[in-house]
């Protein structure tokens, strides 16, 4: 009887191994077919560290809760319409990589829009987590978590991130169906509800995982969900591949959510990573320690406004997101609170990528990351605005330079102050605006947009609606000059908030909304006043090399001051530079300490 079974149970078996090998060989075929429509995430140099991007954008054909995204048409392009442009249609907010606002799950939690803006960078820390995934349902356990600070040696951080590395990033966009993604992927593994009370009591500010959800699949009550949004801690779902690359280390995080006003969550959410791809945890804890301390001291403006139903759009006034009820109705009906949005990627503050008015450009998502931060020039341009629909001219550019002794300059961001801001959200209808309020808007002539050509900038932005005034409104010249020089342009941007101008400071300007081949994005830009990134990082490389040069600061010391290579001049200069260091060593350690244990 035994050896009758056998050969039944080998050819059994064998069929199993070949039924396994023709499913691999089915999922790389969709795989090969479908990746190549995965747009890669961007990297970029910055000052010697690297900044990667950790976003998968909003895209048709892959999924979401609980369908598939087939919602973004084109609405308008060049060759046929003379610009290019992308509609969403009734869109969910939880799709693509997304931040879940508090309350997604709370009903007297935070709505995206009032995230502060203290939460939306600081220290993160990832975890390869893939040591604790046992099967594609799994939870990643508190104990699992407390077993992954003892392995590295750190203590997750108060007030930072944490972002959990599963592996389950590289299932996306293998699938267009639920049904392909259960045969693949089989569901995912997440957060246990302990780990989730673990990291409350950590202090933590938020988390992100690489999966659907941060609660595993089979957990469709979202015990995690509940846990976290209930102390106001928002999650980050859908995360890229490129979180592989972070494994075990630290980064300092940046995220720019779409400030919908009453929203649920930020869609398309640009997230950006800053690390040392050269250190271990320990430096990278440091190095973030150090952008967060310095960003936490300075005076930073938030210059988007909020995405609410009532502000104007190209020409309408938009309407376009809804709920099915408040966030307590909706939580006690559905179990969680969401909306709906129906818009184009021009709403609110936003920026029009290059292709938005021509061909052969950066769409949104090709943009180079390093186009989106630099030195902001701020020009305060109402003393030579003669009429609302006023055209600015080279000559009154030039002549602001010369009054204010501020030079335009190579990878410049310009921001254009009009005085139109204070006109947002004053109308409700387009009627009213042309009549009675603003009359129209400033902007550029096309011999100004030239000048800035000429100049090298990289991006530019208004506080109107357009940076072509409504006379340029036919062939809108000062559009296709700039972005035929691969030149963004940021309109309806806040910056009447702004307590100096005539100035400079630093500016990041992200995409807040960021979709797959974009003519553009509403936007998040933070404008900072007294930052020095370079004096921040120079710092860190001083410190990094005088924990790793510790022979050759004593071999320096003891050749200054026994005088055998260097002149007394040089001694008390290198004893300075080694006694300043070693301050600036202290002071950093003591003040970000909670980062270092």
């Amino acid at each position: 009887m035994v050896s009758n079974m056998r050969f039944p149970l080998r050819n059994l078996i064998l069929s199993y191994l070949i039924t396994i090998i023709i499913i691999s060989a089915f999922s790389g075929i969709i795989s090969s077919a479908y990746v190549e429509k995965l747009p890669t995430p961007r990297e970029s140099d910055l000052l010697g560290l690297k900044v990667i991007e950790l976003t998968n954008p909003i895209q048709n054909e892959v999924i979401k809760w609980f369908g598939v995204i087939n919602e973004v048409s084109v609405l308008a392009t060049v060759p046929k319409d003379g610009y290019y442009v992308l509609f969403l249609n009734n869109s969910g907010e939880h799709v693509g990589t997304h931040v879940d606002a508090p309350v997604h799950f709370y009903y007297d939690g935070l709505f995206i829009n009032e995230l502060p803006l203290d939460v939306l960078y600081g220290v993160a820390v990832v975890i390869d987590a893939r040591k604790y995934v046992s099967h594609p349902n799994d939870t990643i356990t508190m104990n699992e978590l407390m077993d992954w600070e003892r392995s590295v040696g750190v203590s997750i951080p108060k007030g930072s991130i944490v972002l959990l590395y599963t592996g389950w990033a590289s299932y996306w966009g293998l699938y267009t169906s639920w049904d392909q993604y259960w045969s693949i992927a089989r569901g995912w593994p997440g957060l246990s509800p302990d780990a989730a009370r673990y990291l409350v009591s950590k202090g933590i500010v938020g988390v992100g995982i690489d999966t659907l959800s941060i609660d595993p699949a089979p957990a469709m009550n979202f015990p995690a969900h509940y846990i976290l949004t209930e102390a106001n801690i928002y999650i980050i779902e859908n995360i890229n591949t490129n979180l592989e690359k972070l494994a075990d280390n630290a980064v300092f995080l940046l995220l720019a959510p779409m400030k919908t006003k009453y929203g649920s969550a930020g869609p398309g959410l640009e997230l950006l990573a800053i690390y040392d791809p050269n250190a271990d945890i320990h430096l990278n804890l440091l190095l973030a320690s150090m952008i967060k301390a310095s960003l936490d001291q300075v005076e930073k403006f938030d210059l988007a406004f909020t995405v609410e139903n009532g502000i104007p759009a190209w020409f309408t006034i938009w309407r376009g997101f809804k709920t099915l009820g408040t966030p307590k109705e909706m939580i006690s009906t559905y179990g969680a609170y969401y909306g709906f949005l129906t818009m184009n990627e021009h709403t609110g503050t936003h920026m029009d990528a290059p292709a938005h008015f021509a061909v052969g450009v950066w769409r949104i998502d090709e943009v180079p990351l390093d186009r989106f931060w630099g030195r902001a020039v701020i020009m305060d341009m109402r003393p030579y605005i003669r009429h609302p629909n006023y055209s600015i001219t080279v000559e009154d550019i030039k002549s602001w330079e010369e009054k204010t002794g501020i030079r335009i300059g190579r990878n410049d961001i310009v921001l254009v102050y009009t005085g139109w801001a204070r006109y947002w959200g004053t109308y409700r209808t387009w009627d009213e605006y042309w009549n009675t309020i603003g009359r129209g808007f400033p902007g550029l002539s096309p011999d100004a947009a030239r000048y800035l050509v000429n100049k090298g900038i990289k991006g530019i932005a208004l506080d109107t609606l357009s940076v072509d005034p409504p006379t340029q409104a036919v062939d809108f010249p000062a559009h296709k000059i700039l972005v035929n020089a691969n030149i963004w342009i940021g309109e309806n941007y806040n910056l009447a908030i702004l307590p100096k101008k005539d100035t400079t400071a630093f500016i990041l300007s992200l995409p807040a909304m960021l979709v797959k081949e974009g003519s553009g994005a509403p936007a998040r830009p933070i404008l900072i006043y007294n930052f020095n990134l370079e004096s921040i990082v120079n710092q860190y490389k001083a410190l990094k090399n005088l924990l790793y040069s510790e022979n050759n600061v004593k071999t320096l010391t003891t050749a200054a001051t026994s005088g055998s290579l260097l002149s007394s001049h040089a001694v008390l200069a290198l004893s300075l530079v080694l006694a300043f260091t070693s301050v600036l060593f202290i002071t950093v350690y003591y003040r970000n300490k909670q980062y270092l244990n």
